[in-house]
């Protein structure tokens, strides 16, 4: 017994060793695991981040290639004059454009594909794949390798072809090398130690840069790695679709790298984009840690806690990092789309006591101010406004850049009332910074949430609904989201159903309004208006369909419809031995910038061989001055056709008659609101008396719309007034009763 109970004492003091090992093996089994799985998240927040990367990447770049397009288009020469010149002049009209613009090299070629190029060379490209499409009527983009002039070698190549008649004479084009292009884009990530780079079909790099940065960054790591006949293998998808992700060590450096292909509206070009970023720490971190397990073995416990805190706070840190680039627009320093629906959701219903409104705001026509004063300008303008957001409605706000233009507030709202003065106070701050050039006008729409439970998205959709009222007023304004407005929404859905039903159809009609001499009471012309007379709705406004027709991208339609009708009644009125007349046909913006518009006109007028001289395009005030020098060359193609032009609704924009002067027009059509405004004061007939006198200084025919009333057409006549349209005279007819009751 005397053994039993010694042993038993052996047992007792080698107990508590015992328990100290089996803790230190259970901090060490566990910590291992934990730095593992800490290891394999952090790797896949890595990738996944790399990947955003490349989607940005690839948007800017299609961005950039985009606006490149547009650039070219409206730097072409006039076609005819240009293909007939020489060589020598070719040249010396390349070189002033090229610098105008940020490409390298202008040129232009013939069909048999020889041509010349701003740096002076004569270039064929008769085998070059690019020239082949844009000789097919279609714009594109990619790499120039075959031209026989060595500086285009791995190059990139836009190309646009030139019409003459309607019949493609050649190809106007620019190029830039990729170096340019990823420096205009300021591709550098991470404190500029990260790069981007083009990869061809072929899987060689396009980019001009140091050799050894190459290296160092990505061939040697990866390329040296895969067998070099077939490169592709690395462009391919993970175990879940999404574009592969490589983490690798090069010269003790560790890089992640991924790719992605460029696709964009002028098609699959065959490049590849490769992104490589450092790691920073993610990696080093991790090892760390697992020689912090180590230690731990040694210093057990206290050393355990003292680690695995440390490895919280790394882990915090790299998700916040990371979370704020998935949530933070990197222009504007505020919140993205995605910051805004998170947030915006956690502050609503964490705060359940308060109200709260949602702001859609928008700058009408952005796109003309990146055109007009370029990217740089107008990205101060977006951070300007951002500023100005912050001092008019306060730091506890959230703020989103939910688009290019496009931005969203959340705001507190106790009182609607005080929402709504700080609203005005800044679109009065708007206007006045921006008094000078009056490019920026925005557009607010306002949403009061009824239950903070609700989605910040659809909060966010009411309150664009508001701000689509708003839209293209030319003036800034808001509007708040009721639910009449929801209603009114799904009936314009459904209408633009129905829009789209009757330009199949052909269900819309032509009617017709006499303009006539104020002077001998003679009709002088008329002003093609359109008509919908809906199965079941009846008769449907222009008013109210009109602009959701332009909304829904099918004014085009219509207007092409309205077009050839015109040209058809015409045909019939000569047939029929009736007197000429010149009939005015209004033609939206967007049929406008139509780069086949001219051509259309040419087509439609020959089709019906009328003659162009009884013809006027009509154009609206507020659509000239908003792209002028666009505008004018578009009516300089008109004008010489013989068709006349005619600017309607004078005095709703902000144009000046000196202005107005400098396009090819020879009538103006004087807004309703200066009638009703010379009825009111003298000082209303004064202006009425100045502007028809300026007018017929400048040689231009006057037609005062909205005539109504006995005493409206007297005060004409006795201003000198030269045409009058109105319902004194008639309202819109069918083709029918117009021609039996004007046309005799």
């Amino acid at each position: 017994m005397k053994g039993v109970g010694a042993m038993k004492r052996k047992y007792i003091k080698i107990l508590p060793a015992l328990v100290v090992i089996m803790v230190i093996v259970f901090v060490v089994v566990n910590s291992v695991h934990y730095f593992n799985a800490i290891s394999l998240l952090l790797n896949k927040e890595v990738d996944n981040y790399v990947r955003e990367l490349a989607v940005q990447g690839k948007g800017n770049i299609i961005q950039k290639i985009d606006s490149d397009f547009a650039i070219l288009r409206s730097l072409r020469y006039g076609d005819k004059e240009f293909n007939k010149i020489n060589n020598s002049s070719k040249i010396t009209v390349l070189t002033e454009l090229q610098e105008k613009t940020p490409f390298n090299v202008l040129g232009y070629v013939g069909i048999n594909g020889e041509g010349v190029d701003s740096s002076g060379h004569s270039v064929k490209v008769s085998d070059q794949a690019v020239f082949k499409k844009a000789l097919n009527g279609i714009q594109n983009f990619g790499e120039m390798t075959e031209i026989e002039v060595p500086q285009y070698a791995k190059n990139l190549m836009l190309a646009v072809p030139v019409y003459e008649q309607e019949k493609i004479v050649g190809v106007f084009y620019a190029t830039y090398d990729t170096a340019t292009l990823i420096k205009s884009m300021n591709f550098k990530y991470y404190d500029n130690l990260g790069e981007a780079f083009f990869i061809d079909k072929n899987g060689g790099f396009l980019n001009s840069h140091d050799e050894q940065i190459i290296n160092n960054l990505l061939l040697v790591p990866i390329f040296n790695s895969i067998d070099k006949k077939n490169t592709e293998k690395i462009f391919v998808k993970d175990e879940n679709g999404q574009n592969k992700v490589f983490q690798y060590e090069y010269n003790k450096e560790k890089k992640v790298a991924t790719h992605i292909y460029v696709k964009g509206n002028y098609g699959d070009t065959g490049l590849k984009m490769v992104i490589v970023v450092p790691y920073q720490e993610v990696f080093y971190r991790t090892l760390e840690m697992k020689f912090l397990t180590a230690v731990l073995i040694i210093l057990f416990i206290i050393g355990m806690f003292i680690t695995w805190g440390y490895v919280i706070y790394i882990r915090k840190k790299k998700v916040l990092q990371l979370e704020k680039l998935a949530y933070t627009d990197e222009l504007c320093n505020v919140q993205n789309y995605n910051g805004f629906i998170r947030d915006g959701e956690g502050l609503a219903q964490n705060n359940l006591a308060k109200k709260y409104a949602v702001l859609y705001l928008d700058i009408d026509d952005f796109k003309m101010i990146n055109h007009l004063y370029g990217f740089d300008y107008g990205n101060e303008v977006l951070k300007n406004l951002v500023l100005i957001f912050k001092n008019v409605f306060g730091e506890n706000v959230i703020i989103s850049r939910l688009l290019v233009d496009h931005f969203a507030i959340l705001i507190e709202c106790d009182k609607k009332e005080d929402l709504l003065i700080k609203i005005e106070q800044l679109l009065s701050i708007v206007e006045k910074y921006y008094d000078n050039t009056r490019e920026v006008v925005m557009a607010i729409g306002v949403y009061f949430m009824e239950d903070n439970y609700e989605k910040i998205k659809i909060a966010l959709d009411k309150a664009n609904l508001a701000r689509n009222k708003v839209k293209h007023y030319r003036k800034s304004q808001f509007a708040i989201y009721t639910n009449e407005l929801g209603a009114k929404n799904k009936q314009e859905n459904y209408l633009a159903g129905e829009i789209k039903k009757a330009i199949q159809n052909k269900d819309f009609k032509v009617f017709y309004q006499p303009k006539f001499s104020i002077k001998n009471n003679e009709v002088i012309g008329c002003e093609a208006l359109i008509r919908w007379q809906h199965s079941e709705k009846g008769n449907i406004s222009p008013m109210e369909f009109i602009p959701l027709a332009e909304k829904n991208n099918m004014i085009v339609e219509i207007d092409r419809f309205v077009f050839d009708k015109v040209c058809s009644d015409i045909a019939n009125w000569q047939k029929l031995g009736l007197r000429k007349i010149k009939v005015s046909v209004n033609v939206s913006r967007a049929e406008l910038y139509q780069k086949d518009f001219i051509a259309f006109i040419k087509r439609i007028v020959k089709k019906h061989q009328i003659p162009s001289e009884t013809l006027e395009i009509e154009i609206t005030e507020t659509m000239a001055v908003l792209d002028f020098v666009n505008i004018k060359k578009i009516l300089q193609e008109i004008r010489s056709l013989g068709i006349g032009i005619s600017i309607d609704d004078f005095g709703t924009g902000y144009s000046s008659l000196s202005a107005l002067h400098k396009f090819p027009i020879n009538v103006l059509k004087l807004d309703r609101s200066f009638l009703l405004s010379a009825e009111k004061d003298t000082n209303g007939i004064a202006l009425l008396k100045l502007v028809i006198l300026l007018a017929k200084k400048l040689g231009l025919d006057i037609v005062c719309e909205g005539v109504e009333t006995k005493e409206q057409l007297t005060l004409l006549a006795n201003l000198h007034c030269d045409y009058g349209q109105g319902y004194i005279f008639s309202r819109p007819v069918s083709e029918e009763i117009f021609r039996a009751n004007f046309l005799k």
